[in-house]
């Protein structure tokens, strides 16, 4: 049991170790460079959402171009640099947690529109 247990403890170091790897050699970068590029974010959590979902949605199309359609010439290197930008995002969504306004959106009527 003890073997397992030190088993269990030496992957799981690997494992901090990889992440923390990757978020300094990339994403911390990556986020520095959006942060300066756009310094200001969203108050809103839908608007920051958006821009997540956009990041996100760049991922998606990567993944799908490469596996569905390798005439695009889609590498895994695109699809790890469009990871990294949403995780990025991630950060960014996340740092801003307490600073969002969580209320209600304005509703308008579409009915007099559809008059």
């Amino acid at each position: 049991m003890i073997e397992d247990s030190i088993d269990t403890a030496v992957k799981h170091e690997r494992t901090l170790k990889a992440l923390q790897a990757v978020f300094e050699e990339q994403v911390l970068p990556e986020l520095g460079n959006a942060v300066r590029k756009f310094p200001y974010w969203p108050n809103n959590p839908h608007a920051a959402l958006d821009i997540l979902n956009e990041e996100s949605g760049e991922l998606t199309k990567a993944i799908n171009e490469f596996i569905n359609e390798p005439g695009k010439g889609t590498t895994v290197s695109d699809i790890e640099k469009e990871a990294v930008q949403t995780a990025a995002m991630g950060i960014r969504f996340l740092l801003s947690i307490r600073k969002y306004d969580f209320k209600k959106s304005e509703e308008h009527s579409q009915s007099e529109i559809m008059e």
